[in-house]
């Protein structure tokens, strides 16, 4: 069943929920204000230098990432060359293939995370 509330109660309930209201409605002094014009250009201004710079920087860290790997793969791929020339035992030719192998899958996951990320 039901309970009905009494005409009182009621009230004192409008009147706590109009207080709410009347609360919500009126600025505080405490909320953050919109920033000046000039400071809005002046941070649009640090941001779009922010992002050329990392644009042109863009090169030099995929390079950075990308360029040991090649070399160690370079390496690797020269080291079995020589190593197939030379005639040099099953062993040291697998793990030299080993090497390559693991250089490939590296520049390709340095590669990889380099796109997703740009």
């Amino acid at each position: 069943m039901k309970q009905e509330r009494s005409p009182s109660r009621a009230r004192e309930d409008e009147a706590i929920v109009a207080a709410f209201m009347r609360a919500m409605a009126e600025p505080e002094g405490d909320e953050p204000r919109l920033p000046s014009p000039g400071q809005i250009w002046w941070r649009a201004q640090l941001l779009r230098r922010r992002d050329a710079a990392e644009r042109a920087m863009r090169p030099l860290s995929i390079t950075e990432k990308v360029g040991p790997a090649l070399v160690a793969l370079g390496a690797a791929v020269g080291l079995s060359w020589i190593g197939v020339s030379l005639a040099w035992t099953p062993l040291v030719q697998g793990f030299i293939l080993a090497a390559a192998g693991a250089s490939a899958v590296a520049m390709a996951l340095a590669l990889r995370s380099l796109v997703a990320r740009n």
